[in-house]
């Protein structure tokens, strides 16, 4: 199965975004010995759209892994798809 990690996690004030993208590193080591083809996305290194959307078109799951800020995902996740 193809499968892409989107890790939405961040440096914001005092957070290093350490728990997510430790949760996000389980899980992509998981899934690959698994067998199944993994593609990543890192959100607050940037992106290319472009890429991005092959990735969407790629995958036949898509797995966030994100902190919940005030019940909603952090704006740089939102703006992915806008």
């Amino acid at each position: 199965m193809n499968i892409l990690l989107i890790n939405g996690g961040q440096v914001f004030g005092h957070s290093s975004g350490q728990l997510n993208r430790t949760l996000h590193d389980i899980a992509s080591a998981h899934l690959t010995a698994s067998g199944h083809n993994i593609k990543e996305t890192q959100v607050d290194e940037g992106y290319n759209t472009d890429e991005e959307i092959n990735k969407f078109i790629w995958a036949d799951v898509i797995v966030y892994q994100m902190p919940g800020w005030w019940m909603m995902m952090p704006w740089k996740v939102k703006k992915i798809h806008g």
